[in-house]
């Protein structure tokens, strides 16, 4: 049984030959220690000799013809606490107006050609990380964001709409061409500290997840 079948077995809630292993994502910090302690030299190698039985794959590359990433993040702030550039906005038409992303620059060649010639019998992991909680936070600033759910809610819905929309579409797009290579999507957002969530559960009815599960 390889990776591949075990975990699907697994996930299946049928008989595996052994549990599943996955090493996740170490800190970059850790792996001069993981490389010491078990004598290898590189992550594949260690992977291997942990029976690692997971793999995570991007889903893909934006290429916009200008360079821009797909949120253009890197020139909005430098932190959570600072200003993003709606942290003023008090009208969706300047929301309407911004330079969204277009899912037509996403290229898939690379990740396609991986899956098809090098992921191996590893259990797969993909699709678009989606992280909209953290894009919309960044576009507004974290206090502004949660400051706006109260004061303009309609910028912060249309800006939700945006980032939400384009992910819904970037993955519809990588799994429609990914058929039967990839096993699983892996994508995640943080909701909480190690305490509590930031907002309460309400609020990310109202705002965080503000369509229907139909078109989720």
């Amino acid at each position: 049984m390889n990776s591949r079948e075990r975990i699907r077995a697994i996930m299946a809630g049928q008989a595996a030959d052994r549990c599943g292993f996955w090493l996740g994502k170490p800190h970059g910090d850790s792996w001069p220690l993981l490389h010491k302690y078990f004598g290898t030299s590189d992550g594949n190698e260690l992977r291997r000799k942990l029976h690692d039985d997971f793999c995570l794959i991007g889903a893909g590359v934006y290429k916009h013809p200008q360079g821009r990433s797909a949120f253009n993040l890197n020139i909005m702030q430098r932190g959570y606490g600072s200003a993003g550039i709606f942290a003023e906005c008090e009208d969706v038409r300047q929301v309407e107006d911004y330079e969204w992303p277009n899912p037509d620059y996403l290229d898939f060649t690379e990740v396609l050609e991986y899956l098809r010639n090098d992921a191996g019998d590893y259990y797969r992991l993909s699709g678009f990380w989606s992280p909209f909680f953290h894009e919309v936070a960044d576009f507004f600033g974290m206090e502004n964001y949660f400051v706006k759910m109260y004061t303009h809610p309609e910028v912060v819905h249309a800006v939700t709409r945006h980032v939400v929309d384009f992910y819904l579409e970037a993955n519809a797009r990588f799994f429609g061409k990914s058929k039967g290579l990839v096993d699983a999507f892996f994508f995640g957002n943080d909701f909480g500290t190690q305490r509590d969530l930031l907002i309460s559960p309400d609020l990310f009815k109202e705002f965080v997840f503000p369509y229907p599960s139909s078109t989720l």
